[in-house]
């Protein structure tokens, strides 16, 4: 596995969310309102929206094509719907936040 990174930890805020691609793999990074960081594969298992312009609340992502919300520490929908986010483990190297391939 090789790391790759993402962004400078000094980068990151509260709120924050950030798409990234590397190689076939779009990848969402968020920073909660609390400072708690996620990764996940960048897309609702709906209809395959990116969720890059989702709207952060109450600890969850809402798509912004149709609104499901999606809690950030599970992925799982909050109302039951079928599919859930796949997460992806964050890794930290230096003063840099990043993912294993």
């Amino acid at each position: 596995m090789a790391f790759q990174p993402l962004v400078k930890l000094h980068q990151l805020y509260d709120g924050y969310v950030g798409a990234f691609k590397i190689d076939h793999l779009e990848v969402l990074l968020i920073q909660d309102w609390d400072g708690k960081r996620y990764a996940f594969h960048n897309r609702c298992p709906h209809q395959g929206a990116p969720l890059t312009f989702g709207k952060l609340s109450e600890g969850c992502i809402h798509c912004p094509l149709h609104g499901w919300a999606f809690h950030l520490s599970s992925g799982r929908p909050t109302l039951g719907q079928p599919g859930q986010l796949d997460g992806i483990p964050l890794v930290y190297e230096g003063n840099t936040i990043g993912i294993n391939l």
